[in-house]
């Protein structure tokens, strides 16, 4: 029993450790993920310039007065003013009043 966690411990330090192999890209064949970038690194100042931006026409929707039960609706128009694609992967709200959806 006292061998388990040496074992372990051994397992996880080789499992962790860089060879210092790089990586090579995998070749997508003009799937969407190609351009998918991340203008943030490390090694690379942040690119400020050359990201997407989302412009809305308006930020701000008040219904007013509602009465109960009726259902509203407003749909928010938005344009990406940036310099790449823009990917919206998700629309969530902060309470379930609200039930957001995007194309």
């Amino acid at each position: 029993m006292k061998w388990i966690f040496p074992a372990l411990l051994g397992v996880v330090f080789l499992g962790c450790r860089s060879g210092g192999e790089r990586v090579e890209a995998i070749p997508t064949g003009g799937k969407v993920s190609e351009i998918i970038r991340n203008p943030v690194s490390a090694a690379n100042p942040a690119d400020t310039v050359n990201v997407a931006k989302i412009t809305f026409e308006e930020e701000y929707f008040d219904f007013g007065s509602v009465p109960e039960g009726t259902i509203v609706e407003h749909t928010f128009h938005f344009t990406n003013t940036g310099r790449v694609p823009l990917l919206i992967s998700d629309a969530r709200s902060t309470c379930g009043c609200t039930v957001p959806a995007w194309p």
